[in-house]
C-alpha cells in the first residue's frame, strides 16, 4: 500500500500549490498598471525639501504592491530638466496597451497665468520667458496620457507649496496650484486646495503622501473612496489647515487599488433535519373579486372555489365613506431657482437682495445648491458683497467664486496694512497679528495702507494670488 501513501501525498501537494496559484493570481489586478513616481527635494538654487524624495519612494513601494509597473523600475529622485522631460517621454512610450496610467510629483510647484509648472532641481529662471525652458508643465503629462489611450488616468500632485522664486521678476508667478480642467477618464488630485499651500510634514513624510499611501493599501476602496478617505484624513492630520482637492471628468467602471470588497456568499435556504417532515405553508385563499363588498359575500366566493377561510377579514370601509381632505400650499409667485457657489471659498451668505433676508450659508456645512425664489440676490463675503445675482424661474445659477475675486498675500513681517479700494475707500481687510492669511478681495484696484505710507494701484485679477514683497 506504500505506492497508494505516495500517490496520495502527491496529490496533496499538487493540490495546495494549484490553489495557491489560484489564490495568488485572484489578488493580482486584471489590468495593466504603469507609473511614474518622480521627488524632487535637492535644489540647487532655491529652498531644500526634506520629505519628497521620501514620499515618492513611500509611493512607489506602495504602488508597486499594488501591481503597477514603474517607469524607470523605481522612484525617480532629484531630477534636473533633462532628465525630467526624459522619465515624462519614457512614460509616454510604456502607457500604449496599459489599462491605468497613474504619474505622481513632489516637489517645488508653481503657477504662472494660470498654467502649472514642476520645478527640476537645477532651474534657476530670473524672468517669466525662462519658465518654459526651465520648468515642466504639467499640461505635458497630461498630454502623454491623452494619446496614449489608457481607460483611467490619475495625476496626483504634492507639488502645493510657496513659490519659490518669489522676487526674482516673475511676477505672474503664484505660490500653491491652478485648478486644471481634467479630460476624459482623468482624475486630478492636488495635496491642497487650488491656490492653497500644503504643508510639506515633519516627520519625514508629507501628510498627503502619508494618507495616499495608507488609502492606497485599503482593499475595498474604489478611487474616489481612496482619495476621499486620503482628504479626510489629511485634513485631520493638519487641524483643517490643509485639504485635499479632486478634479475629475466621468470616469467609466470601477477601480481598486488593493482589490475590491470581498463578495459575500449567496444564502443558501436552511435544510431539513434528517428525519424530520419538511413545513408545508397553507395556500393562502385566493383574492375576492373586486367587486364583493362585505366579508359575508368574500367567504361565500372563497368557498365556491372550494377554500377554507379561517377568519372573515375585517369590512372594508365604503368609498362614499372615505374622507378627503386637500391643503394646498403656494410657492412664492414667480416659482423658484437655485443657486450653486463654487471656488476656493469656505462662506458665503446667500441674501435676498430688496428685502436682505438670508436665503442660505455656504460653508463647510452646506455644499449644496441653495434653492430661491425667483429675484435678484447678493453673496456676502466676509470681506465684501457681490451684488445683482439674477435668478430667472427653474434656473441653476452656478457662481464660480474663482471668476470673481482674489487674494492679496502680505508677509507676515509687516504686522499692520489696511487693504483699501481704491475706488470708494472701503476698507476690504486688516494684515495684523489676528489676520496672517490672504485676504480675498473682488477683483479690482485697491490701496495698501502701511502706518507711513501707502501703495496706491494694486490690481488683482480673477484667481490671482497678488503677493506684496
Amino acid at each position: 500500500m506504500r505506492w497508494y501513501h505516495n500517490i496520495t501525498v502527491v496529490l496533496s501537494v499538487v493540490a495546495v500549490a494549484v490553489l495557491l496559484l489560484v489564490r495568488t493570481a485572484s489578488t493580482q489586478p486584471a489590468e495593466r498598471r504603469v507609473a511614474l513616481v518622480i521627488g524632487n527635494g535637492q535644489y540647487q538654487h532655491v529652498p531644500r525639501l526634506a520629505n519628497p524624495t521620501h514620499d515618492a519612494q513611500l509611493i512607489a513601494e506602495t504602488l508597486t504592491g499594488a501591481g503597477f509597473t514603474l517607469v524607470g523600475g523605481k522612484a525617480q529622485l532629484d531630477l534636473d530638466k533633462m532628465a525630467f522631460d526624459r522619465m515624462v517621454q519614457e512614460f509616454g512610450n510604456t502607457m500604449p496597451g496599459a489599462e491605468v496610467a497613474l504619474f505622481y510629483y513632489a516637489g517645488h510647484g508653481l503657477q504662472v497665468r494660470g498654467t502649472n509648472y514642476l520645478v527640476p532641481v537645477r532651474a534657476n529662471p530670473t524672468k517669466e520667458a525662462d519658465v518654459d525652458f526651465q520648468l515642466v508643465q504639467t499640461d505635458l503629462v497630461l498630454r502623454q496620457m491623452e494619446l496614449a489611450g489608457t481607460r483611467l488616468n490619475l495625476l496626483i500632485l504634492d507639488a502645493c507649496r510657496n513659490n519659490p522664486f518669489a522676487g526674482r521678476g516673475l511676477r505672474a508667478a503664484a505660490g500653491g496650484l491652478a485648478q486644471m480642467q481634467a479630460p476624459e477618464g482623468t482624475l486630478i488630485s492636488y495635496a491642497t486646495q487650488p491656490g492653497n499651500v500644503a504643508q510639506d510634514g515633519t516627520d519625514g513624510h508629507s501628510p498627503y503622501s502619508k494618507a495616499l499611501a495608507s488609502a492606497f493599501r485599503k482593499p475595498g476602496l474604489d478611487l474616489f473612496a481612496v482619495f476621499n478617505e486620503t482628504g479626510l484624513e489629511v485634513k485631520k492630520r493638519t487641524g483643517g489647515a490643509q485639504q485635499p482637492w479632486v478634479s475629475s471628468s466621468p470616469i467609466a467602471g470601477q477601480f481598486y487599488f488593493a482589490g475590491a470588497p470581498a463578495q459575500r456568499p449567496p444564502t443558501a435556504p436552511a435544510e431539513t433535519p434528517q428525519g424530520s417532515a419538511p413545513s408545508v405553508t397553507s395556500p393562502q385563499p385566493p383574492s375576492p373579486p373586486p367587486d364583493v363588498a362585505n366579508a359575508e359575500e368574500r367567504g361565500k366566493a372563497v368557498a365556491q372555489d372550494k377554500q377554507e377561510v379561517a377568519q372573515p377579514s375585517p369590512p372594508q370601509a365604503k368609498a362614499s365613506e372615505t374622507t378627503t381632505t386637500q391643503k394646498v400650499i403656494k410657492l412664492p409667485q414667480g416659482g423658484l431657482g437655485t443657486i450653486a457657489v463654487q471656488g476656493t471659498i469656505d462662506h458665503v451668505d446667500i441674501l435676498d437682495q430688496q428685502t436682505g433676508k438670508e436665503m442660505g450659508t455656504w460653508n463647510v456645512i452646506i455644499k449644496k445648491p441653495v434653492q430661491v425664489p425667483v429675484g435678484t440676490f447678493k453673496l456676502k463675503f466676509p470681506n465684501f458683497e457681490v451684488k445683482g445675482i439674477e435668478v430667472a424661474r427653474g434656473e441653476n445659477k452656478v457662481i464660480d467664486v474663482d471668476t470673481l475675486v482674489g487674494w492679496i498675500s502680505i508677509p507676515k513681517s509687516l504686522d499692520h496694512v489696511d487693504i483699501l479700494d481704491q475706488q470708494t475707500g472701503k476698507e476690504m481687510g486688516t494684515w495684523n497679528v489676528i489676520i496672517k492669511k490672504p485676504v480675498q478681495v473682488p477683483v479690482g484696484t485697491y490701496r495698501l495702507k502701511f502706518p507711513n505710507f501707502t501703495v496706491d494701484n494694486v490690481v488683482v485679477e480673477a484667481g490671482q494670488k497678488v503677493a506684496i514683497e
